[in-house]
């Protein structure tokens, strides 16, 4: 039975080094892909005459496409998955809130879609 020598440790490194690199990409793609899903309306700064405040559908659409848990937005933007739930929750539902310009811009940020 031959075996397969182990690389060396440089070897390891420049592999373990390639694999962060290409998750790093991975969520720049994903990113890319949100930004075409969401819209320029929703991605302006809150000063532009060209910002539209993000609905649920929005929320949910971030969330699906970088595959976020609500628990992950919570952490992202300091809050609570209570409150991730009500973003995300049907305008005619009862415990429906709309998303904070800031909590969404933050979220914008930390997910590199801006």
């Amino acid at each position: 039975m031959n075996t397969i020598p182990l690389p060396d440790i440089n070897t390891q490194k420049m592999i373990i080094k390639m694999g962060e690199r290409i998750e790093e990409l991975e969520k720049l793609t994903s990113a890319t892909k949100v930004k075409t899903s969401l819209g320029a309306e929703y991605l302006q700064a809150y000063t532009s005459q060209e910002y539209q405040a993000p609905s649920f559908k929005e929320v949910r659409t971030l969330k699906e496409e970088l595959n976020l848990s609500g628990t992950d937005i919570a952490n992202i933007c300091g809050t609570t998955p209570r409150n991730v739930r009500a973003w995300m929750s049907e305008e005619d539902s009862a415990n429906a809130r709309k998303i904070p310009y800031s909590a969404w811009r933050l979220l914008l940020i930390e997910t590199n879609v801006v």
